[in-house]
């Protein structure tokens, strides 16, 4: 037992022949829970797989029937934006989402979420921000050729949507030092034209997911 606030996340099912989500929720909430994360796919399914957010709204509805309306329900999976976001609340009925990948080089999907909508990032604020994230990286793990392995798949991430970025890409690729690292990503903002933008990698889709068809059909600009 525990004083202090107790999350559990669970998925919905481990195969689709075995949706146990429900059963899973009430249980937990039963058992003490303050919050419980719904991610809408079961143990083997990827990205490739719509989120299931009808899934994800029963298991939630048993959460307010098992925890005396005082249990928070989250859901997860295909959170990609504000528009999605929102999107998610409505067709879930929880109380809050999860981000998960759609954060990957992108932090400043929080803030839209928070704000309802999509704003543009400048090359300044990316280059600050990429800069920021690098300094800590390099603070967490001491430097040195380790640091900057561990982060180039964060880099990666951080470059999507870019013009002409596919340079970049390669430099960052095989950079073993962040002090490299640092001056490829400065030399870069630079070099971009005033007003640039970085596209999205989701599309800003105002429904739920089609489970019969692709997820994120194409960019916009943000």
């Amino acid at each position: 037992a525990t004083s202090k606030p107790l999350s559990i996340k669970i998925r919905l099912g481990y195969t689709r022949e075995l949706l146990n989500a429900e059963e899973i929720a009430a249980r937990v909430m039963n058992a003490g829970a303050d919050m419980l994360t719904v991610h809408g796919r079961v143990r083997g399914e990827n990205y490739a797989t719509p989120a299931d957010w009808p899934a994800i709204r029963k298991a939630a509805s048993t959460v307010d029937r098992h925890s005396s309306g005082c249990g928070v329900t989250v859901g997860n999976g295909d959170a990609l934006n504000a528009f999605s976001a929102r999107a998610m609340i409505r067709a879930t009925g929880c109380d809050a989402v999860m981000v998960a990948r759609g954060a990957l080089g992108n932090p400043w999907v929080l803030r839209d979420i928070l704000n309802g909508a999509c704003s543009p990032v400048s090359p300044e604020e990316w280059l600050d921000t990429v800069m920021s994230h690098v300094d800590m990286h390099d603070q967490h793990y001491d430097g040195g050729e380790r640091a900057a392995i561990l982060f180039r798949k964060q880099l990666l991430w951080y470059i999507q949507g870019f013009p002409d970025s596919r340079l970049l890409r390669t430099r960052l690729s095989v950079a073993n030092d962040l002090r490299e690292v640092r001056r490829h990503l400065i030399a870069f903002a630079e070099g971009l034209s005033p007003g640039t933008l970085r596209a999205n990698s989701y599309a800003a889709e105002p429904g739920p997911p089609k489970r019969n068809g692709p997820t994120h059909p194409a960019c916009h600009p943000r």
